[in-house]
């Protein structure tokens, strides 16, 4: 007996799942919590602008992003000489 998975069906299946589909969004929004927390903190704009957006990657895989989407976001993140954005840094446990 062998095992042929079925590729189409599970990609189907994955890309499609609602239940998949929550769990992204709950383990971004784990992660956007934790940017709010760290998130240095002036006017609060660029804190409050953190959230997580539902998408879909360039072959057409459900992803869920956690942004900052204030104009200058991308100053706050590289700030102080850091080359690192503060996602990478939470990510890798190196925020703080």
């Amino acid at each position: 007996m062998s095992y042929t998975p079925d590729r189409r069906g599970v990609r189907a299946f994955l890309d499609s799942s609602p239940e998949l589909r929550a769990a992204l969004h709950r383990e971004a929004e784990r992660l956007a919590q934790l940017a709010r927390a760290v998130a240095p903190v002036e006017t609060g704009r660029y804190r409050a602008s953190i959230g997580v957006h539902a998408a879909r990657s360039d072959d057409g895989r459900q992803v869920a992003d956690v942004v900052a989407d204030v104009e200058y976001a991308a100053d706050v993140e590289y700030r102080h000489g850091s080359r690192r954005p503060l996602t990478t840094a939470l990510i890798t446990g190196s925020a703080g």
